[in-house]
Order: structure tokens, then C-alpha cells, then sequence
């Protein structure tokens, strides 16, 4: 069974009050979410471990836990156990944090199962080393503090990559303006119909700085792992409200 969340998009944005509901949206654009062929998704329930493979950046650790919890882990059947420090092997989520000046941004190294490293990469360049000894995924923020909203929107956005989904760049409808800067993975398959402000989508209307899902990312997320247990409770109680 599908199940969107109407005209609201999930997750609260930087400054607003975070929430297990749907944030009222403007606008009725929404975008599906897509996967390649051959990408391994976890199975429904499953809980993955996940850590941050440094100390530092604590504040932002915390704001990377938070926006995930709220959108991924909060629609869909699937949860994280997040551990106090790296161990030394075991297929887990690694997470790195690390400046850059003047790009910011992140990236993962592969999608679903395969996004899992078993290993703490001390080398996490983006090309300097083999995906086998990457980190499951990166962000690189600012010298000086990065937003809050665009650091839960980077955290987020590349752990829909772990779950298995891709860039909306990868669906050959993709109409969005910076698609000559990411370019294009044509083997995209959509779970949904397209349109553009997807989690996933570059040129969504928050300019890639709220850790927000539409309700096309909702419905695309729980057709592969079903709904999220906060979830039912919420449009079970929901429900019984009207």
C-alpha cells in the first residue's frame, strides 16, 4: 500500500519547531524518488548502526542525527542505532565531517546495502581512494558555520543515497536548471510520478537547505520499506481527531 502526506512535507526546517507531522507546504510540487537497477535495499524493519568516524563537529552531528530521525526514519519502516564512536570493522553507516573551503556540500559512495563501509576510511577524498575504503558518506561544510538547515539538508539528502535512492538527476525527465553542472544517470527508475522538490532533487524550492520530504518522497520511501511505526501513530491519531 502507497500512502503520501497530502499537501505537507515532512521533517521541520531550520528555525521552525521539529515534529513527528507534516509541515504545511506552498506549493504542490513534488518529485518521485529513484532508484537504479540492481541496488540492494535493506529489508523492511531493519536496523542499521551508524557513527561519525571524528569527534568534531558536535553541534552539527547533532543537527545530521536529528533531520534524519524526523524525514527518513520517521516515514518509512527502518531505524538507527547510533553508536558513541566507530569500532574498528563491521558493515556499518561511517559518517565524516570535514571542512572545505569555499564548496561545501557531500557525497556517498554507493547506494543501499553497498553504501555500508566496514572499515574507518582515514582517506575520505572523494577520488583519492576506492569506494571500499570510503566512508558510507561526507559532508564538507564551510570554515565559517555552516547553516543549520543546510547541514540537516546535506545529512538527509545523502541518507536517502544509503536507502537506496538516487539523485533525481538520474531520471531522464529530470528538468532541473543545474542538471548540466550534476549531470545524468539515464538508468534511473522512478518509484513515483516526477516533478522537482524531492529530498533528492537538486533544484527543489528550498535550495538544498531544509531536511524536508514531500509526499511523493513519502510514498516513494514506504514503497520500499513500508510505513515507519511514528508514522502510523501519528495518521492513526490523525485520523481519529477529524
Amino acid at each position: 500500500m502507497l500512502l503520501g502526506c497530502g499537501l505537507g512535507v515532512w521533517g521541520a526546517a531550520c528555525g521552525e519547531t521539529a515534529s513527528d507531522g507534516p509541515v504545511a507546504s506552498g506549493s504542490m510540487n513534488q518529485s518521485p524518488l529513484t532508484y537504479h537497477d540492481g541496488v540492494t535495499f535493506f529489508s523492511p524493519g531493519a536496523s542499521l548502526e551508524a557513527c561519525f568516524l571524528t569527534s568534531d563537529f558536535e553541534v552539527q552531528q547533532g543537527w545530521v542525527k536529528a533531520a534524519i530521525s524526523r524525514t527518513w526514519l520517521f516515514v518509512a519502516d527502518i531505524s538507527v542505532d547510533w553508536l558513541a564512536t566507530c569500532p574498528g570493522s563491521g558493515d556499518l553507516v561511517r559518517i565524516g565531517i570535514g571542512e572545505a573551503n569555499p564548496s561545501q556540500g557531500g557525497w556517498a559512495k554507493d547506494f543501499g546495502v553497498d553504501a555500508l563501509a566496514d572499515e574507518n576510511a582515514l582517506n575520505e577524498a572523494v577520488q583519492a581512494s576506492p569506494p571500499s575504503e570510503k566512508p558510507s558518506f561526507k559532508l564538507w561544510l564551510h570554515e565559517t558555520p555552516t547553516s543549520q538547515g543546510r547541514v540537516e539538508y546535506l545529512g538527509s539528502h545523502e541518507f536517502g543515497h544509503v536507502l537506496g535512492f538516487e539523485d533525481e538527476g538520474s531520471n531522464d525527465e529530470e528538468e532541473c536548471e543545474d542538471i548540466a553542472m550534476y549531470g545524468v544517470t539515464p538508468d534511473g527508475i522512478p518509484l513515483t510520478e516526477y516533478d522537482i522538490d524531492s529530498e533528492m532533487n537538486y533544484c527543489n524550492q528550498w535550495s538544498n537547505a531544509r531536511a524536508v520530504l514531500t509526499g511523493f518522497d513519502v510514498q516513494g520511501a514506504q514503497s520500499v520499506y513500508g510505513m515507519g511505526p511514528r508514522y502510523v501513530a501519528a495518521i492513526s491519531t490523525t485520523t481519529l481527531t477529524l
